[in-house]
């Protein structure tokens, strides 16, 4: 764990972060930008299971129909090489703009 914080001590503690505070302040709802940075902490590590761990959490959360959060996932899954789990993301999608579009390809 030492080294990973060392190479990418910034994304580590960020993502770590996100989730203490997640799970202290369990009455409080991350907004869109908060699920973003988690997402983007988790595309900076490649952490396959903590990508799909923000995943669920954002679909408990209610926050999958928000297009900058979908589109982060979509480009999460894509980084991970997770190409399918990202096409998926996208085809499940109500509506697309450019920035999507961008995330998948």
């Amino acid at each position: 764990m030492l080294v990973i914080r060392k190479i990418r001590g910034g994304a580590f503690e960020a993502l770590e972060l996100f989730w203490e505070l997640m799970l202290e302040t369990q009455d409080l709802c991350p907004n869109s930008v908060t699920m973003v940075s988690g997402l983007q902490a988790c595309v900076a590590l490649a952490a396959l299971k903590q990508d799909r761990l923000m995943h669920g959490y954002i679909l408990r959360k209610g926050l999958d129909s928000i297009l900058p959060v979908i589109s982060t996932l979509v480009t999460m899954y894509a980084r991970c090489g997770k190409l399918e789990l990202g096409q998926r993301v996208f085809d499940q999608m109500d509506k697309k703009d450019v920035v999507c579009w961008n995330s998948l390809i």
